[in-house]
């Protein structure tokens, strides 16, 4: 299952006086996660090397890692290595080296970039994407307190929905987002209380974060 960060993440560790400093954030596409790292870059003008991978995708289809400058395999590699071996897509690392004086070798600069990077993620929130449904439920003004309380009441029980919108007309729409597994139950919970007072439509599939 894959995952994404909602929340960013930083962390640093020291090395033989160099200072790494890891962050990850959020990065839907390629473009953004270049431009973070740009912005990265402008923070922490001084350091040596910004080395960075990003992931994006629903299915991780697209990457790119850099090492800038440092020794080829050592730190946008291990990074992406993260990433993958986390199943984190839509998602970039970013690794500042404030460079101590002190050479670290191959070795010790995978071990180091890789340090900071898992601190990074570490420090971060993640959430998991799965599929759901976006529904239009239109019911009564009367019942909407009763649908709130359905919604309630199956993601207490481990079936992920969220209320999206409430539009008012002659009645109440509520655009409901509900992973696809819980679907049908929840459509029955809806139909049942209200007897039969519900139309339910089934708009589209997309990703939701749980």
């Amino acid at each position: 299952m894959k995952k994404v960060t909602v929340e960013d993440g930083e962390g640093q560790i020291i090395e033989k006086k160099s200072r790494f400093i890891g962050e990850i954030r959020k990065a839907s596409t390629p473009e953004e996660a270049l431009a973070l790292v740009e912005s990265v870059r402008k923070k922490y003008f001084d350091a040596k090397h910004h080395c960075f991978a990003y992931v994006c995708g629903a299915d991780g289809e697209k990457e790119r890692y850099s090492d800038d400058g440092e020794p080829q395999g050592t730190a946008g590699q291990p990074l992406l290595s993260l990433l993958k071996a986390g199943d984190i897509t839509d998602s970039v690392i970013i690794v500042t080296r404030y460079f101590g004086g002190v050479l670290l070798g191959p070795g010790g600069l995978v071990r180091a970039y890789t340090a900071a990077g898992e601190a990074a993620i570490k420090n971060a929130k993640l959430a998991s994407m799965v599929t759901g449904t976006l529904m239009t439920v239109s019911f009564p003004f009367k019942d909407e307190n009763t649908v709130r309380n359905i919604c309630r009441n199956l993601s207490q029980n481990d079936i992920h929905l969220e209320i999206k919108d409430v539009a008012y007309s002659d009645r109440c729409d509520m655009a409901v987002i509900c992973e696809k597994t819980g679907v049908e139950a929840f459509k029955k919970n809806v139909t049942d209380t209200l007897a039969g007072g519900a139309d339910i439509t089934e708009d589209e599939d997309t990703t939701m974060l749980i």
